[in-house]
Order: C-alpha cells, then structure tokens, then sequence
C-alpha cells in the first residue's frame, strides 16, 4: 500500500515539477527570440535608414548641379514591408511613428524623383511649346527641382531623428 502511495506521489510529483520546469523554459525561449527578433528588426531598420541616408545624399549632390537628374531613388522595400510588423516587435511606439514618418517622406520624395524622371526624359515635354515661358519641361522642372532641393533637407532631419531614436 506504502509503495502505491509513493509510486503515485511521486508521479503526481514528477508531473508538476516536469509541467512546471517546461513552462519556465518554454517563458523563456520565447523571450530569446523576441529579444533576439526584436535585435534583428531594429538592425535592419537601421541599415535600411543609413542606406537611405546616403542614397538622399547623392540625390542632393545631383539635384544641385543645373540639369542632372538623379537616375537612382531611395530603398522603401524593408521600411514598407516592416510597416505592421515593427509595432509588434519593437515595443517602442515613438520610435515606429518616427520611422513611419521618414517611410510616408520617403515615398513622397520617390515619387518625386520619378516625376523628375519622367519629365527630363519625356520627349514630348520638351517639344511642345504652349505657353510663352516655353515648353512644359522649362515651366515645370525648376519648380519640381526647387521642391525636390527643400525636401531632400526634410528627409535629411527626419533620417537623423529616426538614427538618433535608434542608438
């Protein structure tokens, strides 16, 4: 009877240490690989960010020389597809607002650049003459370029607020 009462205490004893010892390390694995997502989101958004840096670098070197036009536009593929995601791994909502705000000035500066793109290499823009100012590309390229100099110094803050936030 003792050895049935030992057999089954020490079953009952078994189970809830081993349920018990499972629970603890299953707590935490998960926190290694939160940390451990969370270090890896956080170093792709900052590469992402300086690469940004330098490509908005170029493209004010060239939007300063009188008719270059830069060929090349910014990296939006991590920043727009970690767009959700960063919420929930980060944990930092100031800093993912910070960085939404460079993604939403990024885009605005891409399609920017295109528009510029388009008109210096649309044929038609510099051919059809119907204003006195002359043809759409020379009314519109100066504004456009001038609108593309003073954003490129926006993006260039925010960029530094957001690698600032993520030291």
């Amino acid at each position: 009877m003792q050895d049935a009462i030992s057999t089954i205490l020490g079953t009952f004893l078994g189970a809830l240490l081993g349920i018990l010892g499972g629970l603890a390390i299953n707590f935490l694995w998960s926190h290694h690989v939160d940390k451990t997502r969370r270090q890896q989101l956080r170093a792709a958004i900052k590469n992402a960010v300086e690469s940004n840096a330098k490509l908005v670098e170029q493209m004010a070197d060239w939007i300063a020389e009188p008719g270059c036009t830069p060929f090349f536009n910014v990296d939006l593929p991590l920043l727009e597809s970690t767009a959700a995601l960063k919420y929930e791994v980060l944990g930092d909502i100031g800093l993912c607002r910070e960085i939404d705000h460079l993604r939403f000035e990024l885009v605005h500066l891409s399609r920017k650049v295109d528009l510029l793109l388009d008109l210096d290499f649309d044929p038609s823009a510099r051919l059809a003459i119907s204003d006195p100012k002359g043809s759409m590309y020379n009314i519109l390229r100066p504004p456009l370029v001038e609108s593309l100099k003073v954003h490129i110094g926006t993006v260039k803050d925010v960029i530094a607020t957001v690698q600032v936030k993520l030291q």
